[in-house]
C-alpha cells in the first residue's frame, strides 16, 4: 500500500489545516448560537458567487502527482465557492503540451495552467531568480511568496512582466528535496568532486562550474546511463530518483540541501479581470490552500521515500553537511544568476531589475552574492 501511495502522490505537495471552536453556556446559549449563526452566514459568500467553469490545461495525467494536485484544486474550489466554480480539465498535454500551453493561455484558448517557468524562461526572465533554494522546503516556498506577492518592489516587477503576456500568477507550488546519486562511495562534497568521472544531468552549468566532466543526460535516460557507465553520478529530485529507481544502479544517495518551488497556477488576465470579486476571492483562496497543501504532501513523501529506498537497496540515504550544502548552493545560485542575466543581456532596464530580484533572493537565503 505504501508503494502504491507513493507512486500516486510522488513529488507534488500538501498542507492545509482548519480549526474551529465555539462556546456557550447557561441562558446565553441560544443568543450566542444565533449570533454565531449570523456571523457564519455573513462570512459565507458562496451564495453571491455566480456559476463558473474554468478551462484548465494540465500537461500531467490524472494519476501523476501534479495531476493529483489539479484534482485537489477542484476540491478546494468546491469548498471556497460552495460548488459554484468547476474545472474543465484538459488532461495529459493532449491538447496543449509544455511547448504550447503558454501561448494558449496568452491567447485565451485556456483560462488557467500550471506554469512551467523553466520551459518559458525567455518570456518571463524575472522568474529566473532560482527554482531551487536552501534552508527547508518552507523557506524556499516563503522566498517565492515574498518575491511574487509580498515584496513591494519585486512583486510589482514580476506582476507587470506577467501582465505583458496577459497572465497573472495565483500561487506557488512547493516541491521536494533534491539529491545526488553516484556509483561510488563518498561523504563530503570534496570527495564527490574528486571521485566523480562524469556526471550525467540535464542542468549542466553548476557541475561545469565545479570543474567536473559533464554529459547531458535527461532524467528518463539516467538509469541506463548510470548502469552502462556513461556517467557515474547524477542529480535530480528525490522523487524522480525514487520513482525511476536510480538507487538500484547508483546506491550512494545523498540529499543536497536544496528544495524546489515554482509551478505557479496561472490565469489568463483578461479572464481574471472579467470575474466578479466573489469569484476571484474563491479562486484565490483555493489556490492559496493548494500551495500550503503542497508543502505537507512533500514532507510526508520525503520521509516515506527515504525509508523505502533504504529498504529496497539496503543503503542509508545520507545528507550533505550544512557546510557542503552551502557550497553546493553557491554553485547553483551563481550559475542560475548568470543564466538569468544572460537572458536579459542588452536591455539595461531589465538587467537592473533582474539584479534587484536576484539580490532580494540572495538576501532571503543569507547568501552574499558577488556580481
Amino acid at each position: 500500500m505504501k508503494r502504491r501511495f507513493l507512486a500516486i502522490l510522488m513529488a507534488a505537495s500538501m498542507v492545509f489545516s482548519l480549526a474551529a471552536c465555539g462556546d456557550s453556556s447557561g441562558g446565553e446559549a441560544d443568543a450566542g448560537g444565533a449570533e454565531e449563526s449570523a456571523e457564519a452566514e455573513a462570512e459565507d459568500t458562496s451564495g453571491d458567487i455566480e456559476e463558473l467553469t474554468i478551462t484548465f490545461n494540465s500537461t500531467y495525467s490524472e494519476n501523476e502527482t501534479n495531476g493529483q494536485l489539479v484534482t485537489k484544486f477542484q476540491e478546494y474550489l468546491d469548498e471556497t465557492s460552495g460548488g459554484k466554480i468547476t474545472l474543465d480539465i484538459l488532461w495529459g498535454g493532449t491538447v496543449y503540451d509544455d511547448t504550447t500551453q503558454f501561448q494558449a493561455l496568452r491567447d485565451g484558448a485556456v483560462d488557467m495552467i500550471s506554469f512551467n517557468n523553466m520551459q518559458d524562461a525567455d518570456y518571463v526572465p524575472y522568474l529566473n531568480f532560482g527554482s531551487y533554494g536552501t534552508g527547508s522546503a518552507e523557506n524556499v516556498y516563503e522566498c517565492w511568496n515574498q518575491l511574487l506577492f509580498e515584496d513591494e518592489e519585486c512583486s510589482a516587477l514580476i506582476e507587470e512582466e506577467a501582465a505583458q503576456y496577459n497572465m497573472k500568477y495565483l500561487n506557488n507550488i512547493g516541491n521536494g528535496i533534491d539529491a545526488l546519486v553516484s556509483t561510488f562511495e563518498w561523504d563530503t562534497l570534496d570527495e564527490f568532486i574528486a571521485g566523480c568521472q562524469t556526471v550525467g544531468v540535464g542542468d549542466t552549468a553548476k557541475f561545469e562550474a565545479m570543474g567536473l566532466n559533464v554529459s547531458f543526460v535527461v532524467p528518463p535516460e539516467a538509469y541506463d546511463a548510470l548502469q552502462r557507465g556513461i556517467c557515474d553520478s547524477s542529480n535530480c529530485s528525490l522523487a524522480a530518483i525514487y520513482s525511476m529507481s536510480w538507487d538500484e544502479v547508483a546506491p550512494n544517495v545523498v540529499t543536497d540541501g536544496l528544495w524546489a518551488c515554482g509551478g505557479s497556477y496561472t490565469v489568463n488576465l483578461d479572464f481574471w479581470n472579467g470575474l466578479s470579486e466573489a469569484q476571484q476571492n474563491a479562486i484565490q483562496e483555493a489556490a492559496d490552500m493548494l500551495g500550503e497543501y503542497s508543502l505537507e504532501m512533500n514532507a510526508e513523501l520525503e520521509e516515506s521515500m527515504i525509508a523505502e529506498i533504504e529498504e529496497r537497496s539496503g543503503i542509508t540515504v545520507k545528507a550533505l553537511s550544512d557546510e557542503d550544502a552551502a557550497t553546493f548552493f553557491k554553485y547553483v545560485f551563481d550559475t542560475n544568476a548568470d543564466n538569468a542575466l544572460n537572458r536579459v543581456a542588452g536591455d539595461e532596464e531589465k538587467t537592473a531589475n533582474m539584479i534587484k530580484i536576484l539580490e532580494k533572493a540572495a538576501s532571503f537565503y543569507d547568501y552574499e552574492w558577488e556580481h
